[in-house]
């Protein structure tokens, strides 16, 4: 009698598993059909690719060449994220999306260049702390050295990201004056002389850069994007004396001007 019972209930579960198992290689038929579908199709061919943010025509071509006509499912998005990436160091973002049926679309965002360090080569970081670019000492570059740093860091090397305390500060005062560059070279004489020269790091606490080499702009270690704003204002107001200043001390509540010739602060 309890064997009777058993086989009664072994057949009720295969009633009820039969169809289920039915029910899911079907399915599983129809999903790899579809995959299959969508894996050969000619619909899914690659016909366009739409690039934002690279500006190198070759570069392209050149991956022009190589997917299109490429099913759009079979191009691995990521890798080929990670191989631009590879191939120009100051992206910091480059997402690659499908846009079906037959478009790929590439958006590289790059870094923002913001100020150099030297060593045996003039080091050119971004506003993240990445090395971006690495040029020979005797090309005249664009962007304020920082100073101060020299016991600070350890090797470096391109494309690497470097995270210290008083980097990610003084990078942070390079970002900001990178960005407010055009106020402050509306304030200074056209002629280009005073234009922001180095940023000095040796006291993590309390920064300052330089306007040409000889006017120095104390500016301590917080507040800079107001701090700067404040100095646009200054520059302007003062005309043709800037030549005359000494330092400007954007750090107390009041900033204080020192001028060269006897004059005192102003």
């Amino acid at each position: 009698m309890r064997l009777k019972k058993k086989d009664h209930k072994n057949f009720i579960f295969a009633l009820i598993l039969l169809p289920v198992l039915a029910v899911g290689i079907s399915s599983y038929a129809v999903f790899k059909g579809i995959q299959n579908y969508v894996a050969t199709s000619s619909y899914f061919k690659l016909r366009d690719l739409n690039v934002e943010g690279i500006t190198d025509a070759r570069y392209i071509d050149v991956m022009k060449e190589e997917i299109l006509g490429t099913n759009i499912f079979r191009i691995d998005t990521r890798k080929l994220s990670q191989r631009i990436k590879n191939r120009f160091p100051t992206f910091y973002s480059v997402t690659v999306t499908r846009q079906l049926p037959s478009t790929l679309l590439i958006v590289a965002k790059e870094r923002l260049p913001v100020a150099l360090v030297r060593r045996d080569a003039f080091y050119l970081f971004d506003s993240e702390g990445v090395i971006v670019s690495k040029f020979p000492l005797s090309e005249q570059m664009d962007f304020p050295v920082i100073t101060g740093l020299e016991n600070k860091l350890s090797v470096l090397r391109l494309g690497e990201s470097y995270r210290s305390g008083v980097l990610s500060g003084v990078l942070d005062l390079a970002r900001v004056l990178r960005q407010q560059r055009p106020n402050i070279e509306n304030g200074l004489p056209r002629d280009g002389k005073l234009k922001i020269t180095k940023i000095d790091a040796s006291d993590a606490d309390d920064f300052s850069f330089y306007l040409g080499e000889s006017i120095q702009v104390r500016i301590g270690s917080r507040d800079f994007e107001n701090k700067v704003r404040l100095l646009s204002a200054i520059l302007k107001s003062m005309g043709a004396d800037i030549n005359n200043v000494k330092y400007i001390d954007l750090r107390p509540k009041e900033p204080a001007i020192a001028m060269k010739k006897g004059t005192g602060k102003r």
